[in-house]
């Protein structure tokens, strides 16, 4: 049975953590999975955190139970009862292990419960991750690069061994930016890659790890200096499909799949306002028409590259193409009619955004 202190074993397992820290707490950064269901909210642990540095812990302590009683106790009484039962392996979490976790824990024990804590609480579970994280990056890495539309992403989700950084983040690069999803604080990306990590590496007997190349930022998140340093020591496969199947995939992936996850998620009419907000504010727009210069890594470029197709991974050179991101968005929205004319789409509300912001190769 885990006391608590086994933070490894909570993490891999994926136990269930009803943390009670207020929102604002829980937003700058939390476990994967983790459930909030605070004792006090934001304006509550304020009033608290003012009256502890006035007049002390008692007074503190005091004004904690005026502000938590009453309906707003059983409201929040409900909510831990029923994440309990519905949770019986987890854990009660606040920020060190304190007062707060204690108290929910003693108020569930007197309706019933015995549920254990988070000895050390998320501040013990945040060092546990960056300490993992730090361990399982000193094993070899593999990079995958090359640019828009080769696949890498796939070929990295495909690996047993890989790690899909942008999926953890919840952004696709610098090309084609957010998902539908928004990204997570830094703490929470972090903590989010170092569980990722430890259960891909103890589903095998793990020898390197397979990642995409990328830049230290990945939208507003960046990679932990232990991984980014690694990373720059690395070998790197750079993918090199050809033209034609490169259109394709970024047509599906990044307009097909894109649309369908907006309209998915905000409804018909609002999706495609927000797909098209997206696509407006998307650089490649104006940036893909720059001149063919050679294919550059993100991280040092005297590591060994090997080049080849999604499949192959071959040795060779890499060259970068004109306009790719340009002649998909022509060939999915107006096949029949060029963008650099700046003619209005009668059939796509898409096109008005994209009229006369687009000058393919």
């Amino acid at each position: 049975m885990n006391d608590g202190t086994d933070y490894r074993a909570i993490l891999l397992a994926g136990t269930p953590i009803i943390d009670v820290r207020a929102p604002v707490e829980f937003l700058q950064g939390a476990m994967p999975g983790a459930i909030n269901l605070p004792l006090m909210n934001d304006d509550e642990r304020a009033a608290v955190g003012t009256c502890y540095k006035r007049q002390g812990p008692e007074a503190a302590l005091t004004l904690g139970h005026q502000l938590v009683r009453g309906e707003t106790r059983q409201q929040r009484m409900k909510a831990w009862l029923d994440a309990c039962r519905q949770n019986p392996a987890g854990y009660l979490c606040c920020a060190r292990g304190g007062q707060r976790s204690h108290i929910v824990r003693q108020w569930l024990h007197e309706s019933g419960i015995d549920y254990p804590l988070i000895h050390g609480g998320y501040k013990a579970l945040r060092q546990a991750a960056i300490q993992l994280t730090e361990e399982l990056v000193q094993k070899p890495i593999v990079l995958i690069g090359g640019c828009t539309g080769n696949g890498k992403t796939q070929l990295v989700q495909q690996q047993p061994n890989g790690v899909d950084l942008e999926g953890l983040a919840h952004h696709r690069g610098s090309s084609f930016g957010r998902t539908v999803e928004p990204q997570l604080s830094q703490a929470s990306f972090e903590n989010l890659l170092a569980v990722e990590m430890l259960r891909t590496d103890s589903r095998q007997d793990l020898r390197l790890w397979v990642l995409e190349d990328e830049g230290r930022m990945i939208g507003a998140n960046h990679l932990p200096e232990c991984l980014r340093e690694r990373m720059t020591q690395a070998s790197i496969a750079v993918v090199d499909d050809p033209f034609e199947r490169r259109l394709e995939r970024l047509r599906e992936e990044y307009f097909v799949r894109m649309h369908h996850d907006f309209t998915h998620a905000y409804g018909e009419s609002q999706g495609w306002q927000e797909y098209s907000e997206y696509l407006h504010h998307r650089p490649w727009i104006s940036v893909c028409y720059s001149p063919p210069s050679g294919f550059t890594t993100f991280c040092r470029a005297d590591r060994p590259a090997r080049r080849g197709s999604a499949r192959t991974a071959s040795d060779g050179q890499y060259r970068r193409p004109y306009g790719l991101a340009g002649t998909v968005a022509q060939r999915v929205l107006r096949p029949d009619v060029s963008l650099s004319t700046g003619k209005e789409s009668r059939e796509s509300r898409l096109s008005r955004h994209m009229a006369g912001r687009c000058r393919l190769a």
